[in-house]
């Protein structure tokens, strides 16, 4: 990399890394420090190698206004050194600084992806699924930073997920008295930006106390933004909607998968095809289900090939009708090809030609093709889902599913 910059305006990624570097140096690191550009991380060497990704820091350091840059840097630092204070040995030790974490459940599925491309022991962060597409984990909070809780962690206390996430609850449930406020009629948004609003979500109590429209709808598309409004309330739906698109483009995003309140239970909600929001919060959860599923295939790419095994990992590829906004997925079924198949709103079977190029044969959409041809899909136990398919469909198959359009 080049030489240090000033600590102001945008820079690029690699002089903030540069900057990270520097100020790292001077705050009295010693071990030996290296900058990946592909991963975007640094990388630090001893007796303990430790990995830090630079991405989070880097969107709020050039989101923030020019005076408040260097404080974002000092806070990072701080957090950079909390590496070496260890979670305590003991489950009563750490029993007052526990508390929830939600991430996108990729988060998690991630990690393990990346410790295999790696060929690292496999770090094994304990999670439960909320919503499908949300992860619920476990967090020791300090000061500066949080250390997500292992498996390692739960083993040595001798306590379950479960014993330690109760914990963790009351210990939120304490720090969320605060008022939401109401920007808009029938629309609540939480206060706290502790990096620990979305945990919220698992305190259904709290979300009850205000009164809505319908069902109660909750969107966690930041760790510092959980919003609130009424199934029945188109205006407020709107509203959540646009508050969610300005949160998805701010540091830290989670996802923009809209949950509804059943009971106790969390389950994914998505207006009905004529309602006048079902495009912009399908709009929402497309472009995070495909983030998704874009890092995923990268990683599945990597591992095949330190593997030597010859399997397409079919992409997930979005498209919006000009005129309706409609908002729809699909993927391709190659015939002769073994594949990894995302699940998409439709597939497309294509055969290749001599002349390097594919025709496509057909398609339909995922529920026929299910019934159809499901017997060729053999779903994985990967996140988001796969389907891996090794046999092409017959030309009678093939004609059931829909004719090319």
């Amino acid at each position: 990399m080049g030489g240090s910059v000033k600590s102001s305006g945008k820079p690029s990624k690699e002089q903030f890394a540069r900057l990270v570097l520097d100020a790292l140096r001077q705050a009295g690191e010693k071990t030996d420090l290296q900058y990946d550009p592909d991963q975007f991380r640094l990388i630090a060497g001893g007796e303990a190698v430790a990995m830090f990704n630079l991405g989070n820091a880097y969107a709020e350091y050039c989101a923030a206004a020019q005076t408040k840059q260097q404080n974002i840097l000092r806070r990072f630092i701080r957090s950079w050194f909390s590496r070496h204070k260890e979670v305590p040995d003991e489950f009563e030790d750490a029993r007052p600084d526990l508390l929830p974490v939600i991430r996108s459940r990729s988060y998690f599925e991630s990690l393990r992806l990346k410790v295999a491309v790696e060929g690292k022991a496999q770090l094994h962060c304990s999670y439960r699924v909320m919503g499908e597409h949300f992860g619920l984990g476990l967090a020791y909070d300090l000061p500066e930073a949080m250390r997500i809780i292992c498996q390692d962690h739960l083993d040595g206390w001798k306590v379950p997920f479960e014993d330690a996430l109760q914990v963790a609850r009351s210990n939120l449930a304490e720090i969320s008295q605060e008022e939401w406020a109401n920007p808009f009629p029938g629309v609540w948004v939480s206060p706290w930006q502790d990096n620990y609003d979305a945990a919220r979500l698992l305190l259904p109590d709290l979300i009850r106390r205000h009164e809505v429209k319908g069902d109660q709808i909750a969107m966690a598309p930041n760790r510092d933004t959980l919003i609130l409004t009424g199934s029945d309330d188109e205006a407020g739906l709107a509203c959540m909607a646009a508050v969610a698109e300005m949160a998805l483009n701010s540091p830290r995003p989670l996802h923009g998968l809209a949950l509804r309140l059943v009971d106790n239970e969390l389950q994914p909600f998505l207006p009905g095809p004529d309602h006048p929001q079902h495009n912009r919060f399908k709009g929402l959860w497309v472009r995070s289900i495909g983030q998704d599923y874009n890092e995923q295939q990268e990683l599945l790419v990597k591992l095949f090939e330190e593997k030597g095994e010859e399997v397409f990992v079919a992409k997930y590829t979005a498209m919006q009708h000009k005129e309706t906004g409609r908002v729809q997925t699909y993927s391709v079924w190659g015939d002769g090809v073994d594949t990894l198949l995302p699940r998409t709103d439709i597939v497309f079977f294509i055969r290749a030609n001599p002349a390097g190029g594919g025709e496509v044969l057909g398609q339909g959409d995922w529920d026929r093709v299910c019934r159809v041809v499901g017997h060729l899909m053999d779903r994985t136990d990967m996140y988001p889902e796969r389907y891996r398919v090794k046999e092409f469909p017959s030309k009678e198959q093939v004609a059931a599913m829909g004719a090319k359009e």
